[in-house]
């Protein structure tokens, strides 16, 4: 038999570890739990304004798994352009969307700084924890203002450097400078969610029309 105070110290142990635990997953949650249980991409078409049929983006899709899950809140009559710079990237992309029956995504040829979509394609465009890859985000920028609706909307999910310890202290891009390059670009901040999802914020904007000849300059 356990002495009562041992027994005691050992229980506050396990709790305190515990809380420590629960506190780690709920702070990196976007990153390690399936994306049906965070909800995230629900939440994402309802700040996007989005509905069934609507057309969408996903820049930088990775895997595909989230271009799906949002494909499916689109229903049949929607489409999920899903781009990726990578081609092993939109092969996966493809994949996931075979395995999930998922007909309305397609896959697109990313470009480093550009969207490769045509002229006012899309309802919304999002891009997830991507942004910070992006050399020149202000021409990136108007690049995918060009490619949304008059209108429309654009949703970035990223982190600040140093919000991710393991990626180290210059990993990542400052809301300031999103909102910078989006406000240069001709767009109005209509959402600003700081605590997203644990170590990552989200902005929404709004977009203006752009003439196409001077997305580029």
């Amino acid at each position: 038999m356990f002495d009562k105070p041992y027994l005691v110290a050992g229980l506050l142990l396990v709790a305190a570890g515990a809380t420590v635990s629960v506190a780690i997953a709920s702070h990196f949650a976007l990153f390690v739990l399936p994306l049906g249980w965070t909800g995230e991409p629900a939440q994402l078409v309802e700040a996007l304004g989005v509905q069934q049929g609507d057309r969408v983006a996903d820049l930088g899709a990775g895997d595909g798994s989230h271009a799906v899950a949002v494909a499916k809140l689109l229903g049949a009559r929607g489409e999920v352009l899903a781009t990726e710079l990578d081609p092993n990237r939109r092969r996966a992309i493809a994949d996931t969307a075979a395995r999930a029956q998922a007909a309305n995504v397609r896959v697109v040829e990313a470009a480093a700084n550009a969207t490769n979509l045509p002229d006012h394609c899309c309802r919304a465009i999002y891009m997830r924890t991507m942004l910070h890859h992006v050399n020149d985000r202000g021409a990136f920028a108007r690049d995918v203002v060009r490619s949304v609706e008059p209108g429309g909307r654009i949703a970035v999910i990223d982190f600040a450097p140093g919000h991710l310890w393991f990626h180290g202290p210059d990993h990542g891009v400052a809301p300031d400078a999103v909102v910078a390059a989006f406000s240069e670009a001709g767009c109005t901040l209509r959402l600003r969610d700081d605590h997203w999802g644990g170590p990552t914020f989200l902005l929404v904007f709004e977009c203006h029309s752009v003439d196409s000849g001077s997305a580029g300059r």
